[in-house]
């Protein structure tokens, strides 16, 4: 996915455009020196990794940029999915995350294992809880096994 940065800031293809849109076209040396503080870069999402997931920093669009996450970025969603149990945070831009980074988990009441189907809820502080037991409202224990990029 093309992404774009532009003064300290991730943008998705469409806002970094619109933003490139907006300013004089760069000179040649701007072009063979970039600077991301003068003019947006673009960058292809698989490029770099990132302490948290990122989100197009136009607050109007938020599309979700899927970059690679570091160890610290992988505990970042797994405790925003703790979060969650908790009130806290948007499930919607959580589950993304939990989908794109393939988090794999052990249900402790029933022992669904998978990585396939991720329409997880979240009804206890300890994590996930699979679907198939979340109507029972049954608090059970539930262990992250990995989060992992996908290829």
């Amino acid at each position: 996915m093309k992404i774009y940065m532009f003064e300290s800031d991730w943008y998705c293809k469409p806002c970094g455009e619109a933003i490139a849109g907006t300013l004089l076209e760069p000179t040649e040396w701007e072009r063979e020196h970039p600077d991301s503080d003068s003019y947006p870069v673009a960058y292809d999402s698989s490029e770099g990794e990132s302490d948290a997931p990122d989100h197009c920093g136009n607050h109007d669009c938020e599309m979700f940029l899927e970059r690679r996450l570091t160890e610290d970025g992988i505990e970042y969603v797994l405790d925003a999915v703790r979060e969650l149990a908790l009130g806290h945070g948007r499930a919607e831009i959580v589950q993304q995350w939990v989908d794109f980074y393939d988090a794999w988990f052990t249900c402790d009441r029933c022992g669904y294992e998978d990585d396939t189907d991720k329409r997880f809820t979240y009804p206890s502080i300890e994590g996930l809880v699979c679907i198939s037991c979340e109507p029972s409202r049954i608090k059970a224990v539930n262990k992250i096994v990995s989060v992992h990029h996908k290829s």
